[in-house]
């Protein structure tokens, strides 16, 4: 129990300080350069007097302000739950293994499948979630960049966003969802029980799983050109 504890402890810490860091950069950061990026545009484009240069000043403060009304309509906060499980399933893993080195035996079948089953779901639909709220924020910075009408999502739970998923974005989430844990797994072997027979390519397919999903579901979302048809 001491050891449970003693893991238990410092994955709370981390994960709330991971949580605050990612939601804290992205309100810092992000936002104050998309900010300066309306700002600078519309200074430039009250000074300038070619049309076709006022055109395009007048196109990227358009982008800009978009990605600001997505993010003040789909706040950091929509993510924060993929982020934390990001962090805390690996190591909950680790724990795992931490745990079972302690006691000076691999751990058992059970427990391992039941940790990483566990994570996986937990996992996947986290990652399903702040899919679909980065698409969100997508839709409503096109139609804004578009002169459409801007449907406002309804945030008060994730199955109001009018954004889905597709069977085939459910299946490139659920990859790296296993990869992470797949990753997670390998690593804490390699570390606590080496040589490990399984550990290498473990660690292979697991990589490639997170490396094609990722790719596939960022290939996926809507691409939101700064000048478009200028």
């Amino acid at each position: 129990m001491s050891a449970v504890l003693e893991v238990l402890g410092p994955l709370i810490g981390v994960v709330a300080s991971a949580v605050g860091v990612v939601v804290a950069v992205e309100q810092l950061t992000e936002r104050s350069r998309v900010r300066r990026t309306a700002q600078w545009t519309k200074d430039l484009g009250a000074s300038e007097n070619d049309p076709e240069r006022v055109r395009v000043l007048q196109r990227l403060q358009a982008w800009a302000t978009a990605q600001l009304a997505a993010a003040v309509l789909v706040p950091a906060r929509y993510f924060s739950d993929a982020v934390a499980l990001l962090v805390a399933v690996p190591a909950a893993i680790f724990g795992a293994f931490l745990i079972a080195d302690e006691t000076g035996e691999r751990p058992d079948t059970v427990t391992i499948a039941v940790v990483l089953g566990t994570g996986f779901l937990a996992l996947w639909i986290a990652l399903g979630n702040g899919v679909r709220a980065h698409r969100e924020r997508r839709r409503i910075a096109l139609e804004y960049l578009n002169s459409q009408h801007v449907q406002a999502p309804d945030l008060s739970r994730y199955l109001h966003l009018r954004t889905a998923l597709s069977p085939s974005d459910r299946l490139w989430t659920g990859m790296v969802a296993a990869g992470s844990c797949g990753l997670s797994a390998g690593v804490s072997d390699l570390i606590f029980f080496r040589p490990s027979d399984w550990a290498s390519p473990v660690l292979i397919l697991s990589f490639g799983a997170v490396a094609q999903g990722v790719d596939t579901l960022r290939r996926r979302s809507k691409r939101l050109s700064p000048l478009g048809d200028v």
